[in-house]
């Protein structure tokens, strides 16, 4: 009995991979059709996640979101579907442009949608982090605004990866405030500049001999040892990097 249950279940989170593999499918395919040189790499740690992301033309470039949400597993993948929701929600009033703009709303909305006010009595504290990505094609210029998520620069000519600015909120938590106004940051892409973001999926996992987070330094160094790769294989050589490091606790 216990055998078909677990079964059960098992069959269930399975086929909500394949919904939540659908929902994101039509921002891959929007990727293949807009990007020349370009790399992804999502995995669920249990079959569905809190991770996702999203990207979209616009009408003078592409806006990318990339999310992790509150928990692994079925509560991740619910807080992706009102992820997914706030942001349709979010674009309707407010230019992709406007990175900063896009986060208040999404913060808003996620805390109207699980009774998050401060000094609510919600059983809940969920969210998310948050880095909106809008890039103007004929000008280059890329407005960005991070709720602490981590995202790096590395230019032609540099001899080491830079971190970009973050706001240290979180996105639609019980204490992120109801009007927090996060930051518009700017810069201006020039050919050959790398533009890299990931969650902490990739940052924390556990390895080595000391038994330590992967981290960021040494996702640093591994951009910087493979930036002369395209983007696909700079991404398998990453993750053939992080599974090394993981050793026999990998995660996938």
């Amino acid at each position: 009995m216990h055998l078909q249950q677990h079964q059960q279940i098992m069959q269930s989170i399975e086929y909500a991979s394949i919904i939540q593999q659908a929902m994101m499918s039509t921002s891959s395919q929007v990727m293949s059709d807009s990007l020349n040189d370009w790399c992804l790499a999502w995995q669920p740690r249990d079959c569905v996640g809190g991770d996702c992301y999203a990207f979209k033309t616009t009408a003078d470039g592409w806006l990318a979101v990339v999310i992790d949400c509150t928990g692994h597993g079925v509560p991740g993948a619910f807080m992706t579907l009102i992820f997914a929701s706030a942001l349709e929600q979010a674009l309707v009033t407010c230019p992709p442009n406007d990175p900063a703009q896009l986060l208040q709303i999404i913060n808003r909305y996620i805390k109207n949608t699980l009774g998050q006010q401060q000094n609510s009595d919600s059983t809940s504290n969920d969210g998310c982090d948050i880095i909106a990505v809008h890039m103007n094609n004929a000008t280059h210029g890329l407005p960005w605004a991070s709720a602490r998520m981590a995202a790096f620069l590395l230019t032609q000519n540099d001899s080491e990866v830079s971190p970009l600015a973050a706001d240290r909120m979180g996105v639609g938590y019980t204490d992120t405030p109801y009007d927090y106004v996060w930051t518009n940051h700017q810069l201006t892409l020039a050919p050959q500049d790398m533009f890299f973001t990931t969650t902490d999926g990739l940052t924390d996992q556990i390895g080595g001999e000391r038994r330590i987070m992967f981290g960021k330094r040494r996702l640093q160094a591994a951009l910087l040892r493979h930036r002369a790769l395209p983007m696909p294989a700079l991404a398998q050589q990453l993750q053939q990097e992080h599974q090394r490091y993981q050793g026999q606790d990998r995660k996938s």
